[in-house]
């Protein structure tokens, strides 16, 4: 994708602030992110040879924001439609979920 000046790359991502893992994209918005064929829950694997899967969303969004003008080489994987699933369902099941925390002493 070409990154234009004063611009970003019209997609949003999806992640907590210290989360670490491969990134995907939460919603596709504008230019050049349309034009490029990305969508929700793809997977941003790369940018630019840099690994995604070991920095932060926070290292993730600066690198994206502050990318030079030009082009912006992304390697991106699109999860099948049952992966997708499986990924919401365990979603919801954490947060259903209750935790408990016990200590048993032993006499």
């Amino acid at each position: 994708m070409n990154k234009e000046k004063d611009s970003g790359f019209g997609f949003t991502l999806s992640a907590g602030s210290s989360s670490i893992g491969y990134p995907h994209i939460r919603s596709v918005l504008r230019e050049p992110a349309l034009s490029a064929g990305l969508k929700h829950w793809d997977r941003i694997l790369s940018i630019n040879d840099t690994d995604c899967q070991t920095i932060t969303h926070r290292d993730l969004v600066a690198r994206l924001r502050y990318a030079p003008t030009g082009p912006v080489h992304f390697i991106i994987y699109r999860p099948r439609i049952d992966e997708i699933v499986h990924a919401k369902e365990r979603s919801r099941q954490l947060q259903n979920t209750s935790y408990v925390s016990m200590s048993v002493g032993v006499s």
